[in-house]
């Protein structure tokens, strides 16, 4: 695509980039025109769609991966707020106190990777300690053992696999 001598942030420069994508996308046979964007130029694309949804119905504006994910580490911040998660990141040496609020609100992006994959991997081994000590022998081969080689009838009347079920199903 040529490039558009207008700033992203004029409202004109979208109309050129609409009937380019447009154009492109039925040479390639596709009923929808997807073009991703990052926030600031989204917001104004909206604005271009909504004024004339009918012109360009055929056009979909998708955040960038960046913005997308800022949005998903924002919505794992709340989800843990509350939880003592604060403390944790703090004691833990992993955030000062500072920066916290700007962790679970995903503004620090380079440092929530860290955050979300030590939290990741802190919620999966509490997990393995909690259930997987548990399950009985039976279910551990049946899960190591290629698909077929077990018959899960077998594994579902087995006695001992049923009490362990009913025990989670309480």
């Amino acid at each position: 695509m040529t490039p558009i001598q207008k700033p992203i942030t004029d409202y004109a420069a979208f109309f050129p980039m609409f009937y380019k994508s447009r154009e492109l996308a039925k040479q390639a046979n596709m009923a929808y025109t997807h073009i991703t964007l990052d926030v600031g130029a989204a917001i104004k694309a909206y604005h271009v769609i909504w004024n004339n949804s009918q012109a360009w119905s055929d056009i979909i504006i998708h955040l960038g991966d960046f913005h997308a994910m800022i949005a998903f580490f924002d919505v794992s911040g709340c989800l843990v707020s509350g939880s003592g998660f604060k403390d944790i990141l703090f004691q833990s040496g992993l955030c000062s106190s500072e920066s916290i609020a700007g962790l679970l609100s995903g503004k620090h992006y380079n440092r929530n990777w860290l955050l979300h994959e030590a939290f990741s991997e802190a919620l999966e081994r509490l997990f393995e300690e909690q259930y997987i000590p548990e399950v009985p022998k039976m279910l551990v081969k049946f899960a190591e053992s290629p698909p077929g080689t077990v018959d899960v009838e077998d594994l579902l009347f087995n006695a001992t696999v049923k009490a362990y079920l009913e025990h989670y199903n309480q």
